[in-house]
């Protein structure tokens, strides 16, 4: 349970950057230009993947506080696991307490 846990933090804190629009597919995309970034990546599917479970979970804040931690990201090249790493582990942190309540939940499947 956990890994995927982990997996969406990742895909959040990667594609997460304020701006006009949906800011995680902006990210998402702006990073298939970076090196070693796989081009086959469907951007709107994994922001949407995202967001559902941010508010299906109820984390939809710890979301959003990735998302503006990471605006203020200079590259979204550069982005790292330990870029906003305190907001990434609220996020995680509330999904784990939601799937120990909820366990059977969709968002709480490997």
């Amino acid at each position: 349970m956990l890994s995927r846990f982990a997996v969406m933090s990742a895909f959040a804190l990667s594609f997460a950057l304020a701006g006009c629009g949906n800011p995680c597919v902006e990210t998402c995309t702006a990073q298939l230009e970076c090196e070693g970034a796989d081009p086959e990546t469907d951007c709107e599917a994994v922001c949407a993947d995202q967001q559902t479970a941010a508010e299906d979970s109820g984390c939809t804040n710890e979301y959003d506080n990735v998302i503006d931690c990471i605006a203020g990201a200079d590259d979204v090249c550069a982005i790292t696991g330990e870029t906003c790493k305190d907001e990434s582990d609220a996020q995680l942190l509330c999904l784990v307490e939601y799937c120990n309540n909820f366990p059977g939940e969709t968002v709480c499947q490997d």
